[in-house]
């Protein structure tokens, strides 16, 4: 490969010069979502890699530059592709398992849904854990007003269970912009 530097040898090869073209891509607001998904997690991961020498971060960054490239290819390519988390089905060929446009970005929508209220369940947790701190610690000192505190504090969080408990609508209909 060294010899295919030299300008004589490409010559006698018939090797073309190197030719670099840029394509500018319009995304729609679906590509543009699941696009800078991956970029911040490429981003946090060499961020990662560069603050640490530990060998486990820069294997981080490889996969998730790796995940990046084939998502340049399609949405569903690879591992951490949409596709990743389709299960190969019986009956289907490969063709008939790529999603369109539509369905990945009810993926999308699921994917975020499921991690709202998984957020939804840790910080009800860790509030109704505070309630609980406080009322041991107005137990053992006797102390009405702490203990009026921890019931107060454990009545929000049922109330925000209660009021997040059935889906609404945040931003109303999901709008495809952009090329498709």
């Amino acid at each position: 490969r060294s010899t295919k530097a030299n300008r004589f040898v490409r010559q006698q090869m018939g090797i073309p010069d190197q030719e670099e073209r840029r394509v500018t891509l319009h995304f729609s607001s679906v590509e543009k979502y699941f696009y800078d998904r991956l970029y911040e997690e490429t981003s946090g991961a060499a961020h990662r890699a560069m603050s640490s020498a530990k060998a486990k971060n820069s294997d981080l960054l490889n996969r998730s530059l790796q995940k990046l490239r084939a998502a340049c290819c399609h949405p569903q390519i690879g591992t951490g592709g949409i596709g990743g988390r389709v299960r190969r089905q019986q009956g289907l060929s490969i063709a008939e398992r790529v999603l369109s446009m539509d369905q990945i970005l009810e993926r999308l929508i699921e994917d975020s849904k499921a991690k709202c209220e998984e957020a939804q369940r840790i910080f009800t947790l860790h509030t109704i854990g505070v309630a609980c701190l406080t009322k041991l610690k107005a137990e053992s000192a006797e102390d009405m007003k702490l203990l009026e505190k921890s019931m107060k504090i454990y009545e929000e969080a049922l109330d925000l269970a209660d009021s997040n408990a059935s889906p609404t609508e945040v931003v109303g209909p999901a709008v495809l912009i952009g090329s498709v």
